[in-house]
């Protein structure tokens, strides 16, 4: 990690940078890898690869890995059954073990579909659509660049709050894994300041320090398809892709995100309340009902309409939303970190990977990340609001009379009926802008409320 600072003259600084980056990747398989012998079995094995990483014995230490890689690959690797019978045992561990409300996640939910069927494949590939070849990242300004403080204070507190059971991204570290730096007891000065240089790298991923290579190949995620609904026999099911990135990038992008969220709700507010507003999701809900109540009271004629935008999250413009993020940050400066963070995790091309039972890694590859942000990534929220705020905003500077109230990608205009429906309207507006940020409106899922019979005549199909 210490050849990123060396000048880039130095012809030993690539070299160096890539046998840190080979064996940092691999550290979760090469040392941390279970060998599921028990409790005190496993931590004797663990400290034996220890020692022989630090006594450069590089030869039997990776010689123990590929024979372990080798009887895995060999192994017959069989699809995951998920039944109703399946998920409600698994429940019931969760709840029994005290994880109340993963327990009920896991039975309300739908499972997994199967990563293999070719159609699940096709869908999780539309939810990830291709970027334009044409698009050309604004620069930032240089200054910026010089003078940034990507200090990640909050990452002990991210780092400690995790759940131990986070999903982990392809190269398999686990939050245990980072939470041992920051609550550990530790007698070695090197074991010390472990923590220090894990705040040390992810300040290098996100301040654009590491090379572009790197980054793509640390923010690589782990995507699984969940059925929307219980899947039908003899039927390829719907499926919603939630998708993991490793954990030290996952935490570190955390940490940011805390410590921008106040500038971001500032930027936001008073039409967007997802951002920083505890409770906002109750506050809109309880907010519209009042404001439906009384203008049924008062009899007076008003419109609710409340847009849907489509795999919004997941297919906004990068350039579009660096623009934004870039205006954003001349006004208020706290945020020109956001813009340096998501040029170094957004430009990028991050690859996604599917689990796989016919593949011998376990894995399959099934596109890369152009679009939208990384799914899970703490800071996708935030740039997403920034993204469409102008928009919002110029609907109730154009459209006096007009209000927006917004919980990320769910958006709700009210007004009079004459300035909502219409072609040169609130709505059309709203969809017009949208769709200069690489975002689609779907007409199927919106829906209108009138505070009179009459009022939703004119509303589109």
């Amino acid at each position: 990690m210490d050849a990123c600072a060396l000048p880039s003259s130095d012809p030993t600084r690539c070299q160096r940078i890539i046998r840190w980056s080979l064996w940092y990747s691999g550290l979760p398989q090469i040392i941390l890898r279970s060998p599921g012998r028990g409790t005190i079995k496993d931590a004797a094995i663990i400290k034996l690869r220890l020692h022989q990483l630090l006594n450069g014995n590089f030869k039997s230490l990776l010689t123990y890995w590929a024979r372990d890689v080798l009887k895995q690959r060999a192994r017959a690797r069989k699809p995951r059954k998920d039944t109703v019978e399946a998920r409600k045992s698994r429940a019931v561990k969760e709840i029994l073990s005290g994880d109340i409300c993963r327990g009920l996640r896991i039975i309300d939910g739908h499972g997994c579909a199967p990563s293999d069927d070719p159609c699940v494949i096709d869908q999780m590939k539309k939810k990830h659509p291709c970027a334009s070849e044409e698009d050309v990242w604004p620069t930032l300004p240089a200054a910026w660049l010089l003078n940034s403080d990507m200090s990640l204070s909050y990452l002990p507190d991210v780092a400690l709050e995790t759940d131990p059971k986070t999903a982990c991204g392809p190269r398999g570290l686990r939050p245990d894994h980072i939470k041992c730096l920051f609550n550990g007891v530790f007698s070695n000065p090197v074991a010390i300041t472990a923590k220090d240089r894990f705040s040390e790298f992810g300040t290098l991923y996100l301040s654009r320090k590491l090379p572009p290579w790197l980054r793509t190949l640390l923010g690589g995620g782990l995507l699984t398809p969940l059925n929307k609904v219980e899947p039908v026999p003899l039927r390829s099911p719907d499926a919603r892709p939630v998708k993991a990135e490793d954990l030290d990038t996952s935490l570190c992008c955390k940490a940011l995100a805390r410590d921008l969220t106040p500038a971001v709700k500032e930027a936001v507010i008073p039409q967007q309340l997802g951002v920083g507003v505890r409770g906002g999701v109750e506050l809109v809900a309880v907010g519209l009902k009042i404001e439906y109540a009384n203008a049924v009271a008062m009899n007076v004629v008003e419109v609710f309409a409340q847009e849907d935008v489509q795999n919004a999250h997941n297919e906004y413009d990068r350039v579009k939303a660096q623009e934004e993020i870039i205006a954003a940050a001349y006004k208020n400066p706290k945020l020109i970190k956001l813009a340096i963070a998501h040029e170094s995790i957004s430009k990028g091309h991050n690859p996604i990977y599917m689990r796989s039972s016919q593949s011998k890694s376990g894995f399959s590859h099934i596109c890369n990340s152009e679009r939208g942000g990384g799914q899970g990534n703490a800071l996708t929220g935030l740039i997403f609001v920034l993204t469409i705020d102008r928009a919002l905003k110029d609907i109730e500077a154009h459209f006096p009379g007009v209000k927006v109230k917004a919980i990320h990608d769910d958006i709700t205009l009210i007004g009079p009926p004459e300035m909502i429906f219409g072609e040169d309207k609130s709505m059309m507006f709203l969809e017009k802008r949208l769709k200069l940020k690489g975002l689609t409106v779907k007409r199927g899922k919106c829906a209108a409320l009138g505070t009179t019979p009459d009022a939703c005549k004119d509303k589109p199909d």
